[in-house]
């Protein structure tokens, strides 16, 4: 019996978790006690579609708000970005199936990430700086978008950082774990 119970309460500390995963997502669920509702969240990192360009990837942070009085849903946008690329321009689309929704983008902001490295020769040489930028952005969802996407079988993201596209695609489990947190 004592045989029997370790390799089934291994399975059971292993597996378990791992299925929790799957089916309901990393959603993270904040009560919030001054408003009288609760946050829920759901992030996702996605890389651009199109290669060879200044443009990486996108940290989603979709936020489902809820009080008394209504629902909100935002998702909140990083895109790391080269110096060398142009900020975004005002507006993004998202495309659900073979609908498009023009997408406002709302209080844009730009984070400076480099660093400093000395040269390890014993000359004078100037040191290296490396680094990319963040620009930070919110879309604020309507009813009807966020229909479309719990009803969708595919999402994508386009913006334009100069003459740039960046296009970031969620379907399969990424958009399931979407729609779910959109159902809660």
């Amino acid at each position: 019996m004592k045989k029997l119970v370790s390799p089934l309460l291994f399975v059971l500390l292993v597996l378990l978790p791992g299925c929790s995963l799957i089916l309901y997502g990393p959603v993270r669920t904040y009560p919030d006690d001054f408003t009288g509702g609760s946050r829920h969240l759901l992030t996702r990192v996605v890389r651009p579609r199109e290669l060879s360009t200044q443009i990486g990837s996108a940290t989603m942070m979709f936020e489902k708000r809820v009080d008394d009085y209504n629902t909100k849903n935002t998702i909140y946008i990083v895109v790391s970005r080269s110096y060398g690329s142009f900020r975004s321009e005002e507006n993004g689309y998202l495309k659900v199936n073979d609908t498009i929704f023009p997408l406002p983008l709302a209080y844009v902001t730009i984070e400076r990430d480099y660093s400093v490295e000395d040269s390890d020769d014993k000359d004078d040489s100037e040191p290296t700086i490396s680094g990319k930028l963040n620009e930070k952005f919110r879309l604020e969802l309507t009813p009807e978008i966020v229909n479309a996407i719990v009803t969708g079988t595919s999402m994508e993201f386009r913006f334009y950082f100069g003459p740039e596209p960046a296009t970031y695609r969620l379907k399969g489990s990424k958009l399931a774990s979407v729609q779910r947190l959109l159902n809660k």
